[in-house]
């Protein structure tokens, strides 16, 4: 089972893509200045000026590479600045994003985006 992480906000989405259940990456990277004129995406540590205007179309961005690369996942995780008592894994559902909303103001640059 391949597993993508994310971490977003603040303007970037950051990823890893796992292999099998492991601490082995595939593919990592990030879109950094999500919404400005110098978008960038970087992957494996090479960096490309791109367009990203919003937090939808990074993550697009890097779905396609994921593809172009013939690469799969079988789960999404994501980070969360402040869940309040979201302190471990757990699939998100609508009562889990209304908590995770309840907690923007204390962290407004990440848990939106998120």
């Amino acid at each position: 089972m391949n597993l993508l992480v994310l971490n977003t906000g603040s303007f970037s989405v950051k990823f890893a893509l796992f292999k099998n259940n492991s601490k082995d990456r595939i593919l990592y990277g990030k879109v950094d200045r999500i919404g400005l004129s110098d978008s960038k995406f970087a992957v494996n540590g090479k960096e490309i000026a791109i367009k990203s205007e919003n937090y939808k179309q990074a993550l697009n961005l890097i779905i396609s590479e994921i593809e172009k690369r013939n690469l799969s996942f079988d789960a999404i995780a994501h980070r969360v600045v402040h869940g309040g008592d979201l302190n471990k894994p757990r699939l998100i559902n609508d009562k889990s994003e209304k908590i995770i909303n309840k907690y923007s103001e204390f962290a407004p640059l990440h848990n939106p985006p998120a």
